[in-house]
């Protein structure tokens, strides 16, 4: 299985004050297999982080040790192009590149859901109009 993390989620685990800490540490317990995510979820999580007076140093030891890893969007035209168009498609919400992203990385993948906290995942769709699957509270 192939599980994309988004921000919400992945900050939320090392945010020891946020609601979702608890909910969201329990759910790591029950993974086997690394966390996906892309870049953007990278930046967003470390803007949050830093804002809050977090250091982002366990983040990117979660990343190191292999717990995490980034799958690269940005390394294709073709890949930009759909991502455009999934927040094209989704301006009145608005899709954030990030959730774009993940989007993208999971349509991609049959065995794919996006962690997430962010109800906009309820709304998206593949380019072949299948729900995400998901796991969020």
């Amino acid at each position: 299985m192939s599980i994309f993390i988004d921000t919400g989620p992945l900050y939320a685990f090392f945010d020891q004050n946020d609601q979702y800490n608890r909910w969201t540490g329990e759910q790591f317990a029950q993974l086997s297999e690394p966390l996906l995510t892309c870049e953007a979820v990278i930046a967003e999580t470390v803007f949050l982080m830093l804002g809050s007076g977090i250091s982002p140093d366990n983040l990117f030891m979660f990343a190191e040790r292999g717990d995490l890893k980034v799958v690269p969007v940005l390394d294709r035209q073709g890949n930009l192009r759909r991502i455009r168009k999934i927040m094209d498609t989704y301006s009145n919400l608005p899709a954030s590149f990030a959730d774009a992203s993940l989007v993208y990385l999971a349509e991609n993948r049959s065995d794919a859901k996006v962690f997430t906290l962010d109800s906009h995942f309820n709304i998206y769709r593949t380019s072949k109009g299948k729900a995400l699957a998901l796991i969020s509270p």
